[in-house]
């Protein structure tokens, strides 16, 4: 005898299949798997590797051409290409400081979903020093060394490039550079040669040279009058005599070849 068996609807297979657990989930929050699979199809075809970046001087100034030169082939070697979400912005701020000798402060923000917003503040180059006529030093006022220059022929092409550039020139035998613990390069003792300059340029005197030797700072002008100071002594002291005198210099258009302020009366030479 045969036995009809009837077929269950097709809907009713349909509804236990959504019924399933597994599958009920899926449905439920489809939005989301759909958001989630997106997100992975972006990320197989490199929609959030880093492509390119944008470069600013938090000073507002122009960036040198050597120096974005120098960043551009550290973003090519460490970040360009990386995955956005695989790296943290404060260890590469960091690498690129200590990379790039012109970098004084250096701020890297992310940009959805593949770009960088790179804004630097920057050692600008004030002087070139010589020192011991082997060596010279493309220096910043701070005494940072920023590069090494001038291989061969050095003496005539450290002198000529400070001329060439406007910059100060740094004569001496005495100072040896050192490393900081930041990565930085600096020649030993320019912080104080620093604040002499500061100090003078406030009067609106232009320097064209700089020499120490004997532990003597000798700062020549562009009117080529000189200034004497002493670097085993107290510097701030003798910046307080030169204040004083430059004041009456100023006041009396006084003339003078130069001034030493080694001592506690300053001696001043016509």
């Amino acid at each position: 005898m045969d036995i009809d068996i009837q077929k269950q609807p097709t809907n009713h297979i349909k509804d236990r299949i959504l019924r399933f657990k597994p599958v009920a989930f899926v449905k439920k929050n489809l939005p989301i798997f759909t958001v989630l699979s997106v997100f992975l199809f972006s990320l197989l075809i490199g929609i959030w590797n880093i492509k390119k970046y944008t470069l600013t001087d938090l000073q507002g100034l122009e960036i040198p051409v050597n120096v974005s030169t120098l960043i551009d082939k550290y973003m090519g070697e460490k970040l360009i290409g990386k995955n956005y979400f695989s790296f943290s912005t404060t260890t590469y701020e960091k690498e690129m400081f200590s990379s790039v000798p012109y970098i004084k402060e250096v701020n890297i923000e992310k940009v959805i979903p593949n770009r960088l917003e790179i804004f630097v503040d920057l050692y600008r180059p004030a002087s070139t020093a010589l020192i011991r006529e082997t060596e010279c030093y493309l220096l910043s006022d701070e005494g940072i060394v920023l590069d090494m220059i001038c291989q061969e022929d050095t003496v005539n092409c450290c002198k000529a490039y400070a001329t060439a550039q406007s910059l100060y020139l740094f004569t001496s035998s005495e100072v040896d550079s050192s490393s900081r613990e930041n990565g930085k390069q600096e020649l030993l003792i320019m912080e104080n040669i620093y604040k002499a300059v500061k100090v003078i340029q406030t009067y609106g005197y232009e320097i064209s040279a700089i020499s120490l030797k004997d532990m003597v700072l000798e700062i020549t002008l562009k009117t080529a009058q000189t200034f004497k100071f002493s670097m085993s002594e107290d510097l701030d002291l003798q910046l307080e005599r030169y204040i004083a005198v430059a004041n009456r210099v100023k006041s009396d258009n006084l003339k003078f070849k130069s001034i030493d302020f080694r001592f506690e009366r300053p001696v001043l030479k016509n």
